[in-house]
């Protein structure tokens, strides 16, 4: 698919200094799916002292996260 082929150069500046990076859409829609699991799991934070919200296990646990505890589950 064309758009996730697309090449992008990121541009940040720090501390005085230009920070060039080359990336693809693609690969930033995938680090904002991440950082979205980042902010869930500190929303389940301050939500699991809520007694009247229940959410699921799996929110805010990256996938990655999951698959290793299933197949560490299987292998006892």
């Amino acid at each position: 698919d064309a758009i996730d082929e697309k090449q992008l150069e990121i541009v940040h500046h720090h501390d005085g200094q230009l920070l060039i990076a080359d990336s693809s859409v693609e690969r930033e829609l995938i680090y904002l799916l991440e950082h979205c699991v980042h902010h869930q799991a500190m929303i389940k934070l301050a939500v699991n002292s809520l007694s009247y919200i229940t959410l699921d296990e799996s929110f805010g646990i990256a996938r990655s996260t999951q698959e290793h505890r299933k197949n560490a589950k299987a292998q006892r």
